[in-house]
């Protein structure tokens, strides 16, 4: 009996007990940890992965949008406009053709040097008179409107219809009544919509042309960087890092970058605000950059703006020589800055040139593949208007040269 009891009964009663936990070793204990964060690890990873897909998706959809807002506006836009013939270079600059003026609008960092050097260079040989205006962003619609002086806007040296100097008073107010008087062609920082309130010898509204440039997003941004930083004598690799550095937080923090508002965004889109500099903001947070870039885009427009690109200097000059000088009379002006010639061949001038090329400091950004795309999201409403702005310039040089085309047959 005892000896069947502890055969039979121990083997149950055993099973019965609580069961006593065995202490892991060290090495079980990794395993099971490893195990854990590799599940973690791998859950993360694909959270992440999926995120990334959506804002992904996002974007598409909000670039598609955008492409058909500008499909829709590029569809119905026609260039004759802006590109019929103003003037001829021999006609007479004087007070009976003071209805119509050619005014240069210089967004930072677009080759606006070399766009005033050319419009100088222009005045010298067809008899206009040209001056340059510099901080008069902050003019305001008020102010526009009176008609007198611009008192936030300053006069810098030009040229006068007889070949002479304008003056080199630089802290001379702009005249609104000089200007309808005595000048054919301005540049320089002001807004779009700025001459709005010019008036002729007989008092009727003076016919104003507008020519802005433009210039890929992420190269105009890097320039600008290039040339604030210039007088601190920053390295190569200090304006790398601060690039990095800013385009990191800012597209983390959901701005953008729009200084094309500083220009192209007119006074009147300021109403009733006494502007000062720190009210043009440049650097938005999304639904307001993206309205931002559309009203820009809808000014080029309304405004019959000639688009010049940065990238393609020959062929915007090819569209301002068909407007400025359609018989071909100051032809050598326009090949000496940058057209192409009889041969065939363009001269490429370079002005105002940085330390550090635009194009090297944006291969260094690109190593760090996080920033860079970091970047380009901070500046994408800058490339949408760039975008449109390019479509613009390609339509106007095509318009032009059919006509050229046409007249040769």
């Amino acid at each position: 009996m005892a000896s069947q009891f502890t055969a039979k009964s121990q083997i149950d009663f055993d099973s019965n007990l609580p069961k006593k936990k065995i202490p892991a070793t060290v090495e079980q204990k990794q395993i099971s940890s490893d195990m854990a964060s590799e599940i973690t690890t791998n859950d993360q990873i694909d959270f992440e992965r999926t995120l990334q897909k959506n804002i992904m998706e996002q974007k598409q959809e909000q670039k598609q949008e955008q492409k058909r807002i500008s499909d829709g506006l590029l569809s119905v836009y026609d260039p004759t406009n802006a590109i019929a013939p103003l003037w001829k270079c021999s006609d007479e600059f004087s007070l009976e053709a003071a209805d119509t003026k050619f005014a240069f609008v210089h967004v930072f960092k677009t080759a606006g040097t070399a766009v005033n050097t050319f419009l100088k260079d222009y005045a010298v040989t067809c008899g206009a008179s040209f001056t340059k205006i510099i901080s008069c962003t902050t003019l305001d619609a008020d102010s526009v409107r009176a008609r007198g002086e611009w008192k936030d806007c300053t006069v810098l040296k030009g040229v006068q219809r007889d070949g002479k100097s304008m003056g080199t008073d630089k802290n001379r107010d702009a005249n609104q009544k000089m200007i309808e008087q005595s000048v054919d062609m301005v540049g320089g920082h002001f807004r779009l919509g700025t001459l709005d309130y010019l008036r002729s010898k007989d008092g009727s509204k003076t016919k104003v042309r507008y020519l802005s440039y433009f210039r890929d997003a992420v190269a105009k941004y890097v320039s600008s960087v290039v040339y604030v930083k210039k007088p601190k004598n920053w390295s190569r690799e200090q304006l790398v890092a601060f690039i990095q550095k800013e385009a990191k937080a800012n597209a983390k923090a959901g701005k953008y970058h729009v200084k094309y508002a500083e220009y192209l965004k007119t006074p009147w889109q300021f109403e009733g605000k006494l502007l000062k500099s720190k009210d043009i903001k440049w650097v938005n947070m999304g639904k307001e950059a993206k309205e931002l870039a559309s009203l820009i885009i809808k000014n080029l427009i309304a405004y019959n703006v000639i688009i010049g690109i940065t990238e393609r200097m020959p062929d915007t000059l090819e569209v301002l020589q068909h407007v400025m000088d359609p018989a071909g009379e100051a032809t050598e002006v326009f090949t000496k800055n940058g057209m192409v010639d009889a041969k065939g061949k363009a001269q490429i001038k370079k002005s105002n040139v940085s330390p550090f090329s635009s194009s090297s400091i944006v291969e260094e950004v690109k190593k760090d593949a996080e920033a860079y795309a970091a970047l380009v999201e901070y500046v994408k409403y800058e490339q949408m208007i760039y975008d449109f702005a390019l479509e613009m310039h390609i339509k106007q040089h095509k318009a032009v040269m059919s006509l050229k085309n046409r007249s040769r047959v």
